[in-house]
């Protein structure tokens, strides 16, 4: 992908993919008991839609909880995973204040995905998250710790989700036909599983606002429409949908 390597081909090789995150973490990890499974997919899903409603209170909430339980690779993942998010929800809430260093929401973020490799070493979009929580809120964009990126998309060549945090590192917007690819290889992807999946509305998002900084609001709409489809409780997406509208008119 540019940059960060060839991304030609990755929604027919999605076609290939397992169902993404837990299915795949429960290869490599021993397996969950049924109770178990129940609790991480419910935390997973309120993690997601505290993110999506952009309430940092509820995915803190979500997140304390989840850190309460006893130790497991897809707790650890999804911790990370939380936290990720809750530094994006407190960066987005603290725009124009001075950047003085990394949070600690991202280095809680890097801790739970290093305990996860720890217990599932294969499990590579953990160590796309060291990668990209191993990052500056800068103001004129963010800098991953690209050695982990890299060696995920070579693990898991085929993961949407790690070539969606691979153009987070080097700026979508520079490239949209990057994300469009990546989108697609998430609708693939979506087709063989309906579990919930983070990184697919992002993706339409990203794409969305790479459309419209290149001065296409059509292709942008459309975009951001579909965002709003996957994940109708998006309130970045809806915000901006309604901007994109609100010129059109």
């Amino acid at each position: 992908m540019n940059s960060s390597g060839d991304s030609s081909g990755i929604a027919a090789r999605a076609a290939g993919l397992p169902a993404l995150t837990l299915s795949a973490l429960a290869i490599v990890c021993a397996p969950a008991s049924s109770a178990d499974r129940e609790a991480i997919d419910d935390a997973a899903a309120r993690l997601q839609y505290a993110y999506y409603t952009a309430d940092a209170r509820a995915l803190s909430a979500t997140l304390d909880a989840l850190a309460a339980e006893s130790p497991a690779a897809e707790r650890s993942y999804y911790l990370a995973y939380g936290y990720w998010r809750l530094a994006e929800l407190r960066d987005a809430e603290g725009r124009g204040v001075p950047f003085l260093g990394p949070s600690e929401e991202l280095r809680r973020c890097t801790r739970h995905a290093q305990e996860t490799l720890a217990l599932a070493p294969q499990f590579a979009e953990a160590q796309a998250l060291v990668g990209v929580c191993n990052l500056w809120f800068a103001r004129e964009g963010s800098r991953c710790r690209m050695r982990d990126v890299e060696a995920a998309k070579r693990a898991a060549l085929d993961n949407p989700r790690i070539h969606f945090i691979a153009l987070l590192c080097h700026d979508a917007a520079r490239d949209p036909q990057l994300m469009r690819e990546v989108a697609a290889a998430f609708d693939t992807a979506a087709e063989r599983t309906t579990a919930p999946d983070w990184g697919h509305a992002e993706a339409y998002m990203l794409l969305g606002a790479a459309l419209l900084k290149r001065g296409d609001p059509i292709a942008a709409r459309e975009a951001l429409e579909r965002a709003v489809a996957i994940a109708p409780d998006y309130k970045a997406a809806q915000e901006l949908l309604a901007q994109v509208s609100a010129r059109a008119r």
